[in-house]
């Protein structure tokens, strides 16, 4: 296989890498490590680039609808009009 070594840490940081990759869910792929939520991700869960990228994307994405629907755009003025109507 070309692996040299690994440690016990490692494998146990890939299964739980595979499982939140797979869409399992961070409390169960917890409970089948043998952890609380709170520690699996403390200490096993590593995002990669692609993931930080996709992530960002979707906040960047839901910001700027929370923000179209919260100040909608003003209606444009035909001109001439007086906006103290």
């Amino acid at each position: 296989l070309g692996i040299s070594s690994f440690s016990a840490q490692a494998v146990r940081r890939s299964v739980v890498v595979a499982l939140y990759r797979g869409g399992i869910d961070p409390g169960l792929a917890a409970k089948i490590m043998g952890h609380s939520p709170k520690i699996a991700l403390a200490h096993y869960r590593r995002a990669s680039d692609a993931e930080q990228a996709t992530a960002l994307e979707l906040a960047l994405t839901a910001a700027r609808a929370a923000s179209s629907v919260t100040n909608p755009a003003q209606p444009q003025m035909e001109d001439g009009e007086d906006d103290d109507q």
